[in-house]
């Protein structure tokens, strides 16, 4: 699927579209649209953008049948495209989005269709004169204004489950403007810690520059908890304007937390990076990261081997900055290698790396973790900014043994521990029951009764 010429790429595209159609119940007429739509294109196109031009075909199946499984590998699938440095792949993504939330039933299908609209979002410099007119569609496809003062008011309402205020800032995260911004910036000095910090995640994963100030003086206020100034450092970072580049040195310098200073330190070095990436001005020709996350550093060459990476990952005389770019180019890779490679960092000396590990762990949702982030979990004399991390990773994974484990813990005396169990065990039970934990991807966003 990645852009090869052969006809084996074709016809591995082929007999995938073929199994997943036959699953999905399509008939046999719209299946053999696809072989001869598939095999008369293939000499001339890439296999990526045929695959593309064949999804995009069966538009009218997808209207006409409405097929959950097939509204979602489809707009999986246009995730993947919109990655892709093809211009013609992105161009020929575009019709169709819209309707997938239109004629999906499933809260998940309009949430990655949602997601799908990011990534679109995020490619506005290969998009030129496009991007405009993309963004008033997408914008105008957010949210109600009732809707956005309901999020708002929910996320600050500390008589709140901490699950609930959760459900709302994981939504808050995904809309753009005034309103939004100020509820996450006043929730970066809320009473919980776990709370606050996510609120200062949000502010840079959206990389709003407004949100500058805000950040500037989290990150100066000492009575705050250190994972929250932590976090407005790394957001800094995120959003990359070089005017944070002399408060981010003065707290390298001053600030008493190790995983604070840290964390400068990596924040300073990706804006660096950003920098020089910017006066080349030109587009990098390392593959796309599969994961949408906005990443404290760039991943390392996809041309070092997984033992190249993994030796710059175990090596405690390396930058924080190398060994983060080692450590998001092993996530990237994924194989058995690389997983095992991140696994064995857990014994890393920073506190800052191992919970950024244990985060890398959650995003792979890799069941070979599960026994390294349990012995985490348990160790009370282990920083609870990782014990935390390893807590929600254990809840992304959500095989058996982890769920006991967060019902265990969710009765831990630190409240980063137990509270990150409280609402990874909520967002499990949202997910088993089909529904929705963000309140913006539900089809209306309704209030369970607490």
């Amino acid at each position: 699927i990645s852009g090869s010429q052969t006809l084996d790429s074709t016809l591995t595209i082929l007999n995938f579209l073929h199994f997943f159609l036959l699953e999905a119940g399509a008939g046999q007429d719209i299946i053999s649209m696809v072989k001869k739509h598939i095999i008369s294109n293939h000499r001339h196109q890439k296999g990526h953008v045929v695959a593309m031009h064949a999804l995009n075909h069966l538009q009218s199946a997808v209207v006409c049948c409405a097929c959950e499984k097939f509204i979602s590998l489809r707009v999986h699938l246009k995730i993947f495209f919109w990655q892709c440095d093809s211009q013609a792949t992105k161009f020929a993504a575009l019709p169709s989005d819209l309707l997938v939330w239109q004629v999906s039933e499933e809260d998940s299908n309009r949430r990655i269709a949602f997601r799908a609209r990011v990534v679109i979002m995020g490619c506005e410099k290969k998009f030129g004169r496009f991007q405009k007119s993309l963004e008033s569609k997408f914008m105008a496809f957010e949210s109600s204004q009732e809707t956005e003062k309901f999020l708002c008011e929910r996320l600050l309402d500390q008589n709140q489950p901490i699950s609930e205020r959760f459900r709302a800032l994981f939504s808050l995260r995904n809309l753009r403007g005034p309103g939004p911004r100020q509820a996450l910036v006043l929730a970066t000095r809320d009473s919980s810690n776990l709370l606050a910090h996510e609120a200062a995640f949000a502010l840079g994963q959206i990389q709003d520059a407004e949100a500058v100030p805000a950040l500037k003086e989290v990150l100066e206020d000492f009575s705050l908890d250190p994972i929250v100034r932590h976090e407005a450092a790394e957001a800094l970072g995120a959003i990359g304007v070089e005017a944070n580049i002399p408060l981010l040195e003065k707290s390298l310098r001053s600030d008493p937390a190790p995983e604070v200073r840290e964390t400068c330190e990596l924040a300073l070095s990706r804006i660096e990076e950003q920098k020089r990436t910017n006066l080349n001005d030109k587009t990098s020709d390392e593959p796309a990261s599969p994961f949408l996350s906005v990443d404290p550093a760039a991943p390392a060459s996809s041309s070092s081997s997984v033992d190249q990476l993994r030796e710059v990952l175990l090596n405690e005389e390396k930058s924080m900055y190398e060994r983060y770019a080692a450590l998001f180019a092993l996530r990237n890779h994924g194989g058995e290698g690389a997983v095992t490679a991140i696994i064995d960092s857990l014994g890393a000396g920073s506190a800052l790396l191992r919970h950024e590990v244990a985060y890398v762990l959650g995003q792979l949702q890799n069941k070979a973790a599960c026994d390294a982030l349990a012995v985490i979990l348990k160790d009370v004399n282990e920083h609870p900014m990782v014990r935390h991390e390893a807590a929600e990773a254990l809840g992304s994974i959500a095989d058996d043994r982890s769920v006991e484990l967060l019902e265990k813990f969710v009765k831990d005396p630190e409240p980063l521990v137990s509270q990150s169990c409280e609402v990874a065990l909520s967002m499990l039970e949202f997910e088993r029951s089909g529904k929705s934990f963000e309140y913006l991807f539900m089809k209306v966003p309704q209030v369970d009764a607490v």
